[in-house]
């Protein structure tokens, strides 16, 4: 809105100032050379603004869509940073059942702390108890506790 108040006042002083005129002249600009440059001005204008990021960013998306052993590479190195932080999980998940399947070891009293212990022992897969309780390492507890 203020682009076109600017634009009218704009014309108003040329036409004032004697720099413009509305029929043909052989000094200065007619109204009609100064539309059409306003208008191929704005196309201009509007090219720049609405396209300018697309005129890059479209044919580097299309490029990448059609690439397809790129999206594979791409896709590849997330499964593998997927999978080395489900084993790390893994890992950290038996060291915490194998601590605390020792702990209850310990413990020979019945009590609030055992209770918590099967607790969080039973929340784990069966398959994960069996096969880390071979390691469940007591004298490292003990000695850590003590």
């Amino acid at each position: 809105m203020y682009f076109a108040g600017f634009g009218v006042v704009f014309l108003a002083f040329l036409w004032v100032r004697g720099s413009i005129s509305i029929k043909e002249s052989s000094g200065g600009f007619t109204l009609n050379g100064f539309l059409m440059a306003l208008g191929g001005a704005a196309g201009l204008l509007q090219i720049i603004i609405f396209l300018g990021y697309g005129l890059i960013s479209v044919p580097r998306y299309i490029k990448f869509r059609s690439n397809n052993k790129s999206r594979l590479d791409v896709a590849l190195c997330r499964v593998d940073q997927a999978e080395d932080k489900m084993q790390q999980a893994r890992l950290t998940a038996e060291d915490i059942l194998a601590n605390a399947l020792g702990m209850r070891n310990l413990l020979s009293i019945q009590g609030d702390l055992k209770d918590r212990l099967d607790e969080l022992i039973n929340r784990f897969p069966r398959d994960m108890i069996d096969t880390t309780l071979p390691y469940t390492n007591i004298d490292h507890i003990d000695l850590f506790f003590r």
